[in-house]
């Protein structure tokens, strides 16, 4: 179980529960790796539902690592307790993944079907990436294109089909998370330029016999080759 108490919104807390066979007083000892109590929680019922947040019973935040819980209960009437150990422990994870997108570098043209390489890699608790792609230098939308779940180091990422997109400067953005809830992103800006063709004409019936010959006209945008292909037309 982790959780990264760091205040960005994303499993800033964990909550621990448990059931108690009779209403009892309990209490609810959270524990560092060597055993030393740094946080407290009681309480009665036959339920238990407490939430942490990372912090010492003088608020302030621990360090990362592995912390365990023991929970003892104790019947008013009789006296009688049980004290438990928690089922796993908790680790508290601050630390940020990392995310690089190493080729297409910034401003390159690209087109076609784009390959992105890079780097998405936490060493704890790697949760998955994500790539994306938005329209402009500044994108208010982003739209999602490729995933993962498992580190990539210095490999490739995915593939950005560009066949459908208009030419023009695109934003994209890698996201990668753990399973703690630290997240880190990183954009890059390329240029799409994409071949087009238009505008293409061919002039009037032409005799090759008689060493005349024909005209193919077309505008070629952004750049690329051209084939044309001459064949027979039977009527």
């Amino acid at each position: 179980l982790y959780f990264s108490p760091n205040g960005d919104g994303s499993k800033d807390t964990t909550t621990i529960t448990a059931l108690i066979t009779r209403p009892s007083d309990w209490t609810l000892e959270i524990k560092d790796s060597g055993s030393t109590v740094v946080r407290t929680f009681t309480g009665t019922g036959t339920s238990i539902s407490t939430i942490w947040d990372g912090k010492d019973n003088s608020q302030v935040l621990l360090s990362e690592g592995e912390y365990s819980y023991t929970i003892t209960a104790t019947e008013p009437s009789s006296g009688a307790f049980a004290t438990e150990d928690g089922t796993s422990n908790i680790t508290i994870d601050l630390a940020l993944p990392i995310a690089q997108i190493t080729s297409p570098i910034a401003n390159q043209e690209v087109y076609e079907n784009v390959t992105i390489t890079g780097t998405a890699f936490d060493a704890v608790n790697f949760d998955y990436y994500r790539l994306y792609y938005g329209a402009g230098t500044n994108p208010t939308t982003y739209t999602y294109f490729a995933s993962g779940t498992t580190n990539v180091t210095n490999g490739t990422l995915g593939t950005w089909y560009t066949q459908n997109r208009n030419n023009g400067i695109y934003t994209l953005k890698l996201l990668v998370m753990d399973k703690a809830g630290n997240s880190t992103e990183t954009t890059v800006l390329v240029n799409l330029v994409n071949a087009t063709l238009s505008d293409f004409t061919v002039s009037a019936e032409f005799d090759p016999a008689s060493n005349q010959s024909s005209a193919i006209n077309y505008t070629l945008g952004a750049g690329g080759f051209v084939t044309i292909r001459v064949g027979t037309n039977a009527a």
